[in-house]
């Protein structure tokens, strides 16, 4: 099998898992939450979960729109934890 293909099939299970699980949660019929609703309330919950998040979105833009290899992602990530810990540190 070429990398295309497994490509293919391992986002393609990861994309069906997915929504095995939050297409049943928007309509209820399961008794967790959708991954949105779970997120905004963690967000609500804790503070420090906003900055996460924020994180967590900026690591995964930086890696599509740059395609940055695994050691720049570490970077920027190593990057991202250091705010992180100053930010919680000053007590915000």
């Amino acid at each position: 099998m070429s990398r295309f293909t497994v490509g293919l099939v391992v986002w393609g299970l990861w994309i069906a898992a997915f929504l095995a699980l939050e297409l049943p949660a928007v309509f209820r019929a399961v008794p967790w939450p959708t991954l949105s609703t779970e997120s905004w309330d963690a967000q609500t919950a804790w503070h420090f979960s906003r900055l996460l998040f924020a994180m967590f979105l900026a690591v995964l833009l930086a890696h599509i729109v740059f395609r940055l290899s695994a050691a720049a992602l570490v970077a920027v990530v190593a990057v991202a934890v250091v705010a992180l810990t100053v930010h919680l540190a000053s007590g915000a």
